[in-house]
């Protein structure tokens, strides 16, 4: 992110942001509800349209135009913590399938991927389940089961550990581990404790909207003495 501004009607979520996200990571987004930290997310796929500044990825500038956009989106997976929204397919099987048909995946491999995800996120028993009957926490899961099936380079979680039980989470947050063996960037939004100290690398969007990056001390003793400063009498 180059000097990125983003406007919505008048509303100012994003001034004039730089920031670089290495490959190989898991990086924490944090900051206060309404710091823009979903906004980044939509951003890097070209959900949303910057207002101002550049954007790179691979070190290829974001272009808004449907190939290019379609290059970016093939790479990455998305999940959101509405996942309503992005869920596409009447069952669990249709949705999954989807995104392997959207990046014209070999439907050989795609036959492997589905055996090989259903029995990583056990959706064995959910699989031909219509996604209107699902749980809040099994839509969480299919969402992330469909934005990892595809084999991305980049994957983006916004919230999406917050509608699991502890056993579920530390599962899929193991999974999510697992992808960073192969090189792969995760960037989450999180306000989980566990997931910020696990994290590679921190970005803390502040209450003025500036950018601090550090590991997860450092970050939270930035924190602390700020809400010290702020408690002071």
């Amino acid at each position: 992110f180059q000097g990125v501004t983003k406007d919505y009607d008048g509303h100012l979520a994003l001034n004039h942001l730089n920031l670089t996200i290495k490959d190989g990571q898991i990086v924490g987004l944090i900051g206060h509800n309404g710091a823009g930290k979903s906004t980044i997310l939509k951003l890097i796929v070209g959900i949303e349209k910057i207002s101002g500044g550049k954007i790179f990825i691979d070190n290829e500038e974001l272009v808004y135009k449907r190939d290019e956009l379609y290059k970016i989106r093939k790479k990455t997976g998305i999940v959101f913590q509405e996942s309503n929204e992005y869920i596409i397919g009447e069952t669990v099987a249709e949705s999954l399938i989807f995104g392997m048909e959207n990046n014209r995946i070999p439907l050989e491999k795609m036959k492997e991927n589905m055996d090989k995800y259903i029995k990583l996120f056990q959706l064995e028993n959910i699989i031909d389940k219509k996604t209107v009957n699902l749980s809040g926490g099994e839509k969480q899961k299919v969402a992330l089961a469909g934005a990892v099936i595809t084999g991305p380079e980049i994957i983006l979680l916004d919230e999406v550990t917050e509608m699991w039980d502890k056993a579920t989470k530390d599962k899929m947050n193991g999974i999510i581990e697992e992808f960073l063996k192969d090189g792969k960037t995760v960037v989450s939004v999180t306000h989980n404790p566990e997931e910020i100290k696990r994290s590679d690398n921190i970005v803390f969007i502040t209450e003025e909207g500036k950018i601090v990056t550090g590991k997860s001390e450092e970050i939270n003793k930035i924190i602390e003495k700020k809400r010290k400063y702020r408690n002071k009498p």
